[in-house]
């Protein structure tokens, strides 16, 4: 748990504009251990951020602008392991995220669209097969999804979804589900 935040180098003036800034401005645990680092430019987050685990590791390190999340975090485990990159515009989910396996293994790969799921997504399974293909528009499955065996990657199955409701499934002809 947070219990406090402290200014690092504490204010200083950025050169060009002469805007006060206040570098390296920390939050800590209770035991006094460093939770996050943050950059600050007129009292709003802007810059690099990181966010640590209890044992001192990076849990997420991305930047801010004008406070809001930009460009590409990355999320990590207790170990140290990437388990998430994400791109982000305004603080909202915008581009690819890309999940992995506690392995390092690829595991999913998601677009998003102002915070939606939109676009193409790929599930891989633990040996870096396709496990599940499709598309979302605006949070919802669409469209084909093509499913295949979690340990063979063989071809099961193409589902037939319109607007998160699933409407057909082959093998080799198409069955009504009723939806």
């Amino acid at each position: 748990m947070v219990n406090r935040i402290e200014n690092g180098d504490g204010p200083t003036s950025d050169q060009k504009s002469g805007e006060k800034l206040t570098r390296g401005r920390n939050s800590y645990y209770s035991e006094g251990k460093v939770s996050g680092v943050f950059n600050y430019r007129s009292g709003v987050k802007n810059g690099p951020t990181q966010l640590l685990h209890e044992n001192g590791k990076i849990l997420i390190s991305g930047q801010h602008r004008g406070g809001k999340m930009t460009g590409t975090w990355y999320y990590y485990g207790l170990n140290g392991e990437v388990t998430d990159v994400v791109d982000y515009v305004n603080d909202l989910r915008h581009g690819e995220w890309i999940g992995f396996y506690p392995s390092g293994g690829l595991l999913e790969i998601v677009h998003y669209q102002r915070d939606k799921k939109h676009g193409l997504y790929k599930r891989f399974t633990m040996s870096g097969k396709i496990n599940l293909t499709g598309r979302y528009r605006q949070d919802k499955k669409v469209g084909l999804w093509r499913v295949y065996h979690h340990d063979t990657g063989e071809y099961i199955r193409t589902e037939k979804w319109d607007n998160d409701v699933l409407i057909g499934v082959s093998g080799s002809q198409w069955s009504e589900t009723g939806g």
